[in-house]
């Protein structure tokens, strides 16, 4: 109706609304259970289980091949440690070591360089200060050294004889592990707001 603009009305108004959507993403992680084995020592950081046989002293392929096939768990062979970090070296030497005992690991000289039992590159840079040596004969390679004296550090690496009577030092190590893994996950929150722009009053 047509009224006098002065009047008192209630009013009325319209509007657009703003529909804004947030989007929230949050990676966590996850880890893995352990596989333990009767009377190895697993190391988290690897997953991997070890054992140094007590009692027996051999050369190196004979540490090879006691290693190998030690245990068969869940599918997979033990075989002659490759220990390729110095965390690992530190573990094991922890529980395994003592000085003057060196123990012999899974790496052995191929030319000029040094690969693992399995064929691969071994990439360990935690060789004793002066190690590997250049020398004829050496070619198979052990955890700490003979003599008590020089043994400072029982988890270093040298390379020796391999023909030498020392320990060894076996692994168990699972097909695909991995201490952790990323979890995300993600929500979306929604709000909706007037448009400033769109306002009217009727």
């Amino acid at each position: 109706i047509d009224t006098d603009c002065q009047n008192q009305y209630p009013s009325v108004c319209s509007f657009d609304l703003v529909v804004t959507t947030t989007t929230t993403t949050v990676t966590s992680t996850t880890t893995t259970p352990g596989i333990n084995i009767p009377n190895w020592t697993r190391f988290d950081g690897t997953g991997c289980s070890y054992l140094q046989p007590a009692g027996h002293r051999m050369d190196w392929n004979a540490a090879v091949s006691l290693c190998d096939g030690f245990v068969n768990f869940a599918g997979k062979r033990s075989s002659l440690a490759v220990i390729e970090t110095e965390a690992e070296a530190r573990f094991v030497a922890a529980f395994e070591g003592q000085e003057a005992n060196p123990r012999w690991v899974g790496a052995h000289r191929n030319g000029s360089s040094f690969v693992t039992v399995h064929g691969a590159p071994f990439p360990s840079n935690i060789w004793y200060p002066g190690e590997p040596e250049d020398q004829a004969g050496n070619d198979c390679v052990a955890m700490g050294l003979s003599s008590k004296k020089e043994d400072t550090d029982p988890w270093k690496l040298n390379d020796a004889a391999c023909g030498s009577q020392f320990t060894a030092l076996c692994e168990w190590c699972p097909d695909g592990f991995a201490t952790t893994w990323p979890t995300t996950a993600t929500t979306a929150t929604t709000a909706m707001t007037r448009d400033p722009t769109t306002a009217a009053e009727s």
